[in-house]
């Protein structure tokens, strides 16, 4: 006699569950593209008080290297992270077309997926 207790599996379901963690798995790279991006953007906007306090320490007379070596680790760092994330639709870099990095693209330089899905399926997901 055949145990009829266990739970049949149900195609369209694990379809749609495939869909689900396909679209999870989309929001996250596109939240880790929009931090690397925004990491960017701070770095470039930190950049005026970065040479306040370079002209600060040589108006004193100062040694500079230490602050110089931080600051451009902290920026390369940065702009790789920016430069390597890969958009989750076409595989490709997000924000570089051929040779040069593009900080203000919101959307993929190959394919056109737009980062600002992120916050419109944020606010689909709030509403449940």
């Amino acid at each position: 006699m055949e145990d009829d207790s266990e739970p049949k599996s149900n195609p369209s379901s694990s379809r749609s569950d495939e869909a689900e963690s396909k679209t999870n798995t989309h929001l996250q790279a596109l939240r880790k593209i929009s931090r690397a991006r925004t990491r960017m953007i701070v770095c470039m906007l930190t950049l005026p008080v970065y040479m306040f306090v370079v002209w600060e320490l040589l108006a004193d007379q100062r040694n500079i290297g230490s602050i110089m070596l931080i600051y451009m680790a902290i920026w390369t760092v940065f702009a790789i992270d920016m430069a390597s994330r890969r958009c989750p639709a076409c595989g490709n870099q997000f924000f570089v077309k051929v040779v040069m990095l593009n900080l203000l693209s919101r959307r993929c330089r190959h394919c056109d997926l737009e980062l600002g899905g992120i916050e419109a399926s944020q606010e689909d997901s709030n509403d449940l």
